[in-house]
């Protein structure tokens, strides 16, 4: 609900951006129409593996963009249909939309935010990562909220806000997983350019989250998550137009695993 009361936010504020720029923003497809077909061998359904043939439609993504002398607003909507030609309970509607927007609201002052959100039933359509979960109804959720005040022309202040949320059940397995966790972050940046080559950025974040689920996949008792510190600095340096060189170094603190 957070997630959902800050993106109607940012929407409504992009709104009054537009009546005060007195214009319409444009409608675009920015990816062309994707259909694919294959023979599909080792599906997990549930504990079997199935073969199948295969029909993946990707639909054009739908666009909506509004520069302004200001700033930039675009939302953009992605459905992806995934057909089984004999298990048709694995197939499945997946969706990815997303919207961003920058606005400077004053000389020192600007806004960057920005949602994404991703419904699937086959996460590894998206993820390409060793830590993938079985097929079943994933969802995820983040916002990102960004204040940025330039202090002199050579140094500019930032402070960010995450809300992320997580969302996976299948019960079809020989044991059932599913996690529902709201992860929030705080964060603090200074940024200093040294000259046109060079900049220092400094960044702290406090990050903590929360789980919906009671108890985990073992049947205990899921306790309250500590909190997790993180401080990082960041050296960049251009050597040529083609060549960067970055060097980088931070403390993470937290009693438990945090990723």
């Amino acid at each position: 609900m957070k997630a959902i009361i800050v993106a109607m936010f940012l929407l409504l504020c992009a709104a009054g951006a537009w009546a005060q720029e007195d214009s319409v923003p444009s409608f675009y497809f920015t990816t062309p129409l994707d259909l694919q077909s294959g023979r599909e061998f080792g599906v997990l359904d549930g504990t079997r593996k199935v073969d199948d043939t295969t029909v993946l439609l990707t639909a054009p993504t739908f666009t909506l963009w509004k520069p302004t002398p200001r700033g930039d607003f675009s939302l953009n909507y992605e459905p992806q249909f995934e057909f089984f030609a004999h298990y048709g309970h694995l197939s499945s509607w997946n969706h990815q939309a997303a919207f961003k927007w920058n606005y400077k609201m004053t000389p020192r002052w600007s806004i960057d935010a920005n949602d994404q959100f991703v419904a699937t039933r086959d996460n590894s359509l998206r993820f390409d990562s060793a830590f993938l979960v079985p097929r079943g109804p994933y969802k995820e959720n983040g916002t990102y909220l960004k204040l940025n005040y330039d202090w002199t022309p050579k140094t500019r202040i930032k402070t960010h806000f995450d809300n992320s949320f997580v969302s996976f059940r299948e019960d079809n397995v020989t044991r059932p997983l599913f996690f529902s966790r709201l992860t929030n972050t705080y964060g603090l940046t200074v940024e200093h350019r040294f000259n046109p080559k060079s900049k220092l950025t400094g960044d702290y974040t406090y990050l903590r989250s929360h789980s919906f689920d009671k108890y985990d996949q073992a049947g205990f008792l899921v306790g309250p998550s500590t909190p997790t510190h993180v401080v990082a600095f960041t050296y960049d340096y251009n050597l040529t137009p083609r060549l960067p060189f970055e060097v980088s170094g931070g403390y993470v603190r937290s009693a438990i695993n945090s990723y």
